[in-house]
């Protein structure tokens, strides 16, 4: 916004020094005098190649009135939209988060637990959004539009009030989504003679399911799934354009499995995600809640059932991967530490299993919000929680990890009007320029819990 701007805008809205940068480069924060809350006005330009559109545009105008009633937890909320003085801004809600694109271009990348966690939220926000009696697509998932938020939730950005078109392909930003965009999303703006060629090579679909249709609740599968591959292999996918020239000359599809990419990552899992990744739309899911069902099928050997973090197989696979990564010349310093909740049987036994994983459910998004997202966290037994610490520093930076964990766990859990305190007790092996195996790391952390355990409730020892 230039300087010249008023700083109050529709007798409403007052502007503030600070802008928004949270990937809303053109967001300048305000505060709504009438609603009493803080907000951000984000404008819309309309010039050649912006990937936005006019709001005087019937249908631009109405996406827009829609877009105010959608209501998810998960989606960036527009509560007003306005023009003045010939521009047009929306009124969403403010967030302070970082983007999939910066979180994944890290030197390490969070955890797949982490990335399965997300990924539900993003489900979650596709489910909503089709299943609308009017189904509103959203047209715009992508790494740069999806955001993790201080407190570890899915912020993603709100729909989309147009599609892309070929001539905005070279608009800041709009180049950097087209391994996002699924080949339907680009059909009308494909030359006559390339359609063609498409339509006679893809002769085992029916042309109007394949390409000619609009798209479809299946393109928002194409783009999640593509998101996902990226944040899996920390890789973009080929675009659906160039993939589909090469598999028509016989070249093969250029995009790569995930577990080929990414070996960490199971076949089974990598199946769910090419296949959302299908070029064909009639070889996708049908829908995000079928395969968000296959996902977590995939993933259910691997994956506690009630918490959704690594059971004891999966956390152990972590720790090797992170013990072969270290060597003399590039040593790699983590730590293991044990969680135990010293009192969540009584929980269950006072109140029964339902409100007993209820509070299990909350204690483990308190852990996982007090360690970095590269963290891994685990849950390898009823009452027992594994962390993977990277670089977790001194003695006494350990010390601090473990009394934050230890002070959100005794956050008051309240139960059917009962005010609940969980006591913990951490244990925690760190490794040494001497060579350990997985098992004596967990059974130095184990030592050290019962040494932790002798000093009484909310204690932490280190081996």
């Amino acid at each position: 916004m230039n300087k010249e701007a008023s700083p109050v805008f529709q007798d409403r809205y007052r502007t503030t020094p600070f802008a928004d940068r949270s990937s809303l480069v053109r967001g300048v924060a305000a505060f709504d005098l009438l609603e009493k809350r803080n907000v951000v006005l984000l404008e819309l330009p309309v010039e050649p190649g912006d990937d936005r559109l006019d709001i005087t545009s019937l249908e631009a105008a109405d996406r827009i009135d829609r877009l105010t009633e959608l209501d998810h937890p998960s989606l960036i909320k527009v509560f007003d939209y306005f023009v003045e003085g010939g521009r047009t801004f929306l009124v969403i809600q403010p967030f302070d988060a970082i983007s999939f694109t910066d979180l994944f271009s890290r030197e390490r990348a969070p955890a797949l637990s982490n990335i399965l966690q997300w990924s539900d939220d993003l489900f979650e926000v596709l489910i909503y959004l089709h299943s609308l009696p009017e189904p509103f697509l959203h047209n715009d998932i992508t790494p740069a539009n999806a955001w993790l938020t201080r407190s570890s939730t899915i912020n993603v950005r709100f729909p989309a009030i147009r599609r892309t078109a070929k001539k905005d392909i070279n608009a800041e930003g709009a180049r950097s989504a087209l391994p996002f965009r699924s080949l339907e999303y680009l059909w009308d703006d494909i030359d006559e003679t390339t359609k063609l060629v498409i339509s006679r090579g893809f002769d085992d679909a029916p042309f109007d399911e394949l390409l000619k249709s609009k798209p479809d609740e299946r393109s928002d599968i194409y783009s999640l799934s593509a998101t996902l591959y990226f944040a899996m292999t920390k890789v973009a996918p080929t675009d659906a354009m160039t993939r589909t020239v090469n598999i028509l000359d016989g070249a093969g599809d250029p995009v790569r499995s995930v577990s080929e990419t990414n070996r960490n990552i199971s076949e089974s899992i990598s199946n769910v995600v090419m296949k959302g990744l299908s070029v064909k739309r009639a070889e996708r899911y049908h829908s995000a809640y079928e395969m968000r069902m296959d996902l977590f099928a995939a993933t259910e050997p691997l994956f506690d059932n009630l918490t959704r973090l690594p059971n004891a197989v999966q956390f152990n696979t972590h720790l090797r991967s992170a013990i072969d990564e270290s060597t003399s010349e590039n040593p790699v310093k983590f730590g293991v530490m044990l969680v135990q909740l010293n009192n969540i049987d009584e929980v269950y036994s006072q109140f029964g299993r339902l409100l007993g994983d209820e509070a299990m459910l909350k204690l483990s998004v308190h852990i996982r919000q007090s360690v970095r997202v590269a963290d891994v966290v685990g849950r390898v037994g009823p009452n027992m929680f594994s962390l993977l610490l990277f670089e977790p520093g001194t003695p006494s930076d350990i010390e601090k990890i473990a009394s934050r964990l230890q002070s959100r766990i005794a956050e008051p859990l309240i139960i059917e009007d009962s005010s609940i305190q969980i006591t913990s007790t951490v244990g925690t092996s760190v490794s040494s320029s001497t060579r350990k195996e997985g098992e004596t790391f967990i059974h130095e952390a184990e030592a050290a819990l019962v040494t932790a355990a002798a000093n009484g409730p909310n204690s932490s020892a280190i081996y």
